[in-house]
This record gives C-alpha cells, structure tokens and sequence, in this order.
C-alpha cells in the first residue's frame, strides 16, 4: 500500500505508533524514465526527474508494508475528500484487531481524534463485530475493525496493546 503524505517525518511518527518500522529509504530523485511511468510524461519529455522522500515501512508484528512518500516534485497539494466515504477509488484502509476497544484506549492515549465512537458492524442488527474510524496526519480516513474470526482472514492485524508495552 502506498501512501502520500505532505511531512514525512510527522506521518513516519505516526505510522510508528501503529507498529510501523523503517526498513528501506526509497532514493530521493527517480531518472525522467521513472517519471514517464508514474505517469508524468511532461516532467519526462523535459528530461526533469521527480523528486520524493520516502521510505518503505515494515509492521513489527505481521510484516505487512507500507510506502510512505513526500512529493517534492511535483507536488499536488489538493485535498482528500472529505467524509462522508462514497466516493469512488480508494478512500480508507482498515486494519483487523481482536480488541477494538483496548485499541481505541491507547489511541486516544496517544492523542488520536476518532470520527465516531466505537460501532457495531457489519451484519445487521446483531452484529457481533464493531469498527471505528479516525484519521492520518493528512486527512486519510483509517478504520480498524473488530470482526470475530476475521483477524485471520486479513493480511494486517495491529495488537496496539502489545506495541505499548515496548
């Protein structure tokens, strides 16, 4: 999964408090070609390259990654859309946890301002699961979800409780 950011070093911390690692630094200036295929073909056709700081990050306890990239050039600075969620493309990213509420607690304790409370999901008036929305440094809507016998199912699964106690 690849995320934009607009201050690197603020949204490293803050993937850090999710488990994150810094595993690799990607290289800061990528060649015209590179550009070309990222789809700037004007930066290409005038031999400019693009410039970025990022690196590729490494949960601690499932491996999973995340590419966290700062254009420099050229930079979008144009907003994510706003809640509510329907619009198209990707909007959100959820991570699976087998204890929604412990984890909301330790979020809140680190300082994290949550869309909604906590919130039964996803089947119905008797659903036996609940999900919670907050948000990145940049506005990216993330969202954990509590679904009995899903964790294993998911490739993500975030124990906050047990980044905590490091």
């Amino acid at each position: 999964m690849n995320v934009n950011v607009s201050d690197f070093d603020r949204s490293l911390a803050w993937y850090r408090m999710l488990g994150y690692e810094l595993t690799e630094e990607l290289p800061r200036i990528e060649s015209a070609e590179v550009a070309r295929a990222m789809g700037f073909p004007e930066l290409a056709a005038a031999g400019e390259s693009i410039e970025r700081k990022g690196a590729i990050l490494t949960h601690r306890l499932d491996g999973s990654t995340i590419e966290l990239v700062q254009w420099i050039h050229p930079f979008d600075p144009t907003p994510l859309w706003p809640v509510p969620v329907n619009h198209l493309g990707i909007h959100r990213t959820a991570f699976s946890t087998s204890d929604i509420h412990g984890d909301v607690a330790t979020l809140k304790a680190q300082g994290l301002q949550f869309v909604s409370p906590v919130t039964p999901c996803c089947s119905g008036p008797d659903s036996s699961g609940s999900i919670v929305a907050f948000y990145d440094p940049d506005g990216t809507i993330v969202k954990l979800v509590e679904q009995p016998g899903m964790t294993q199912l998911l490739p993500v699964l975030i124990k906050l409780r047990d980044l905590s106690a490091d």
